[in-house]
C-alpha cells in the first residue's frame, strides 16, 4: 500500500487569507490544524491571540497532525509558517511518517494583509494580546517571507509549492 500521508503548510503574513484558502481549498476530508484556533483552547484566557500560548497550540497541533499522517492522512497547517525554523519542524514531522509536503505560499501586496489586519479587533484581552496584530510584525514577516522565497521554493525540500495571491 502507498503511503498517501500528505501536510499542506500555508505561508502567509497575518492577514494574507491563510485560513479564508484552508476554509475554501483544503482537501476534503483533510485535518486542518489552525495555531489560532489551538491557542484559544490552550490559552488560560481562551484567547486566540495569547501568544504565550503558541508552544502548546504547536505541540497540540503536532500531536493531531502525526496521528493523521500515520493513517495516511492529509493535515492542512493552517500558521504564518514566516520563520525558517517553523518551516524546517514541519519538514521534520512529515518525514517521520514518508508524507508528501506541500507549501502554499499566500503573499498578497502587503498594503493587503495590512488593511485586512486593521479591520481585526484591537481591543485586548485580559492576556494583553489582541487580534490585530501590530503593523511592524505583519511588515517584518512579509519582508522574511519574500526574501525567504528562493529557499522555500528551492532549497527547503518541499515535494510541491504552490503560489495563491487573491487580492480580495
Amino acid at each position: 500500500m502507498t503511503n498517501t500521508a500528505t501536510l499542506i503548510a500555508t505561508i502567509g503574513p497575518p492577514g494574507a487569507g491563510k485560513s479564508t484558502w484552508c476554509r475554501r481549498h483544503a482537501p476534503r476530508g483533510s485535518t486542518v490544524v489552525n495555531l489560532d484556533k489551538n491557542r484559544a483552547l490552550v490559552a488560560w484566557c481562551h484567547c486566540s491571540a495569547n501568544q504565550e500560548a503558541t508552544p502548546w497550540a504547536v505541540e497540540l497541533g503536532a500531536v493531531a497532525a502525526r496521528a493523521v499522517l500515520a493513517r495516511g492522512g492529509t493535515v492542512v497547517w493552517d500558521a504564518t509558517s514566516a520563520e525558517r525554523a517553523s518551516r524546517g519542524a514541519l519538514q521534520v514531522l512529515a518525514a517521520e511518517h514518508g508524507a508528501r509536503t506541500v507549501a502554499v505560499l499566500i503573499l498578497p501586496p502587503l498594503a493587503v494583509s495590512l488593511a485586512r489586519n486593521e479591520s481585526r479587533d484591537p481591543r485586548r484581552c485580559a492576556c494583553g494580546w489582541s487580534r490585530r496584530v501590530p503593523e511592524e510584525a505583519i511588515r517584518a514577516m512579509d519582508f522574511s517571507i519574500r526574501q525567504d522565497l528562493r529557499r522555500i521554493t528551492i532549497g527547503e525540500g518541499w515535494h510541491e509549492v504552490r503560489h495563491w495571491s487573491r487580492r480580495h
